[in-house]
């Protein structure tokens, strides 16, 4: 919870932007993540047998989803005065499937941890840091070149 939070922050300062949106993202991040543990713990118990926490992983995951589009297709809604069920399926239903990796993921990641030690997250972490960074670079392009013609 506390990640979320210094990652709302950093996100805020870097990108200079508005306080109250810091601050609901901060809530938000919190709140998502203590869902996700919460499920996690819920089902699996700390170690619980591998097929276990393979579940407790993706429902961990989709509670941080649902908590975390929840709160802002509600927000959203709210500022656009749609329904928050019409905000989700314009922006993020296109996504849905890929909700599942989420909590998979970060189970194989802490498994990777414990068993190899923090360089292990770096080999997990690095390629999807370089994929993002890529496809925000190609989309500034894109948004660029749309604006010149």
């Amino acid at each position: 919870m506390a990640i979320g939070v210094a990652a709302a922050l950093t996100q805020w300062v870097r990108s200079r932007g508005l306080p109250h949106r810091a601050l609901f993202d901060a809530s938000n991040f919190a709140l998502s993540a203590g869902a996700a543990a919460l499920t996690y713990h819920g089902v699996s118990g700390a170690h619980g047998p591998g097929g276990m926490r393979l579940l407790a992983a993706v429902l961990a995951g989709l509670a941080y989803t649902a908590v975390n589009h929840g709160l802002l297709c509600l927000a959203m809604g709210l500022s656009e005065t749609r329904s928050p069920l019409k905000v989700w399926q314009e922006r993020f239903h296109w996504a849905r499937y890929h909700f599942l990796a989420y909590g998979v993921l970060a189970l194989f990641a802490a498994v990777a941890n414990e068993q190899l030690g923090i360089a292990s997250l770096l080999a997990l972490i690095l390629p999807p840091m370089l994929l993002a960074q890529t496809m925000r670079a190609r989309f500034v392009q894109y948004r660029a070149a749309r604006h010149v013609h």
